[in-house]
């Protein structure tokens, strides 16, 4: 804790650390004089540094430029037109269902 007489005798520093968004979190005061000596003071001026830091935006990735790689794959990928897919990959939700329902009508049989 630091008392207003030892603010008031001699020259202070004050860091306020802040986030991005503006909010403070942190506070630090310093001071060369260590204790007050007991007797009153008739300063008529104070002596105070304040110094406000914000944190450093790191890097970002660069999404934007890899979304249009991607695109352009896939745009390569139909454009060439041929599918190289077995037949059993290309139409097996139509395969699938007919399956299910010949297994379905000769269950009791």
């Amino acid at each position: 804790a630091v008392t207003s007489c030892v603010t008031s005798t001699s020259h202070d520093k004050q860091w306020y650390q802040r986030r991005v968004r503006g909010y403070i979190t942190g506070l630090s005061l310093s001071s060369p004089a260590e204790e007050c000596s007991g007797k009153t003071t008739e300063a008529t001026s104070f002596t105070t540094e304040c110094s406000v830091s914000y944190p450093s935006v790191g890097a970002s990735p660069d999404v934007h430029s890899f979304i249009q790689v991607k695109e352009k794959e896939e745009k390569k990928k139909t454009a060439d037109g041929s599918d190289t897919r077995s037949f059993l990959a290309k139409y097996w939700m139509y395969i699938l269902p007919v399956a299910l329902l010949l297994m379905m009508s000769m269950g009791g049989q």
